[in-house]
């Protein structure tokens, strides 16, 4: 999807407060009226947040690229990740390449208790703070100490329920989120 694109400084794949935020993304909502995925107002973001609801982890959740059978190609190191802790059961998946050109799944969830490394799928736990959490991750050191092989791009993400978010952007730099554009950050300045 994006390989033959340069890229440099911040690609945002997600922002909620985008014209159409959920233009890109593949959106599968589980059986019943507690599974849901919509914007909401959140009392303490400036603009909607995404949330995504459901009693049953795997049946409700988002992916990008819509097209299951294609690949995002970001080539960006960083990925970024402006979340909200529902005190709920929620994950999400990074389907990355490397360059020997295996795909590796490495996912954190906030109910694992332990890290799990196999040939493709990690594991990872994630405490969340409760309220908003601004996480970057270093996907090349990530595949590295890992894998011991070195990072070539994320081919997918997949976010599942229940979690609200506010972006998801991949950068080539760490970014604080006071040195993100305004449009990207949780809680903009005034002018």
């Amino acid at each position: 999807m994006l390989r033959n694109v340069y890229q440099s400084g911040i690609l945002s794949v997600f922002n909620s407060t985008g014209s159409d935020p959920l233009e890109l993304w593949h959106l599968a909502t589980g059986t019943g009226a507690e599974s849901t995925i919509g914007l909401v107002g959140d009392a303490t973001a400036d603009g909607p947040v995404l949330q995504i609801m459901s009693p049953r982890l795997p049946s409700t959740y988002i992916s990008c690229p819509r097209n299951p059978s294609a690949s995002l190609g970001i080539k960006l190191q960083y990925m970024v990740v402006s979340l909200k802790s529902i005190d709920r059961l929620f994950s999400f998946e990074v389907q990355v390449a490397d360059d020997r050109g295996i795909v590796r799944y490495i996912r954190a969830s906030n109910f694992e208790s332990a890290a799990a490394v196999d040939n493709q799928l990690t594991t990872l736990p994630l405490q969340l703070e409760s309220g908003w959490n601004h996480l970057t991750f270093d996907l090349a050191a990530t595949t590295r100490r890992l894998y011991g092989t070195a990072y070539r791009e994320v081919m997918r993400v997949t976010v599942n329920a229940s979690i609200c978010l506010r972006c998801i952007l991949f950068s080539d730099t760490i970014l604080a989120e006071e040195s993100m554009p305004s449009e990207l950050r949780l809680y903009r300045k005034q002018e």
